[in-house]
């Protein structure tokens, strides 16, 4: 009996501690499929970008609180650490810098 709670337990942390992964479904829903989409401009998916990328370690800031030079140095530092694509970069600076004020 211990050596099946023992079992039940270790199988509950590896389960809790296991990467999660995204099915394809899941990224359909999460929006994933809109930014395949050609026909939407670069500055609306930058905004999705930002908000979903950006918003999934911390809480998002007023874009319009920084200008175009602070802007460059946050996504500097920010934009490897969220390990985000060519073309995301891209997206999400256009949508930035657009917004910023200045």
């Amino acid at each position: 009996m211990k050596k099946l709670l023992l079992i039940a337990a270790l199988s509950c942390i590896v389960y809790a501690c296991s990467q999660k992964i995204t099915s394809p479904a899941k990224k359909q829903e999460k929006g994933y499929a809109y930014k395949q989409d050609a026909s939407i401009d670069p500055v609306s998916k930058g905004r999705y970008v930002y908000q979903s990328r950006c918003g999934e370690c911390h809480g998002l800031k007023n874009i319009t609180d920084y200008s175009n030079q602070r802007w460059v140095e946050i996504l500097r530092e920010m934009i490897p650490k969220a390990k985000l694509t060519t073309t995301e970069k891209e997206e999400l600076t256009t949508y930035v810098l657009a917004n910023a004020k200045g």
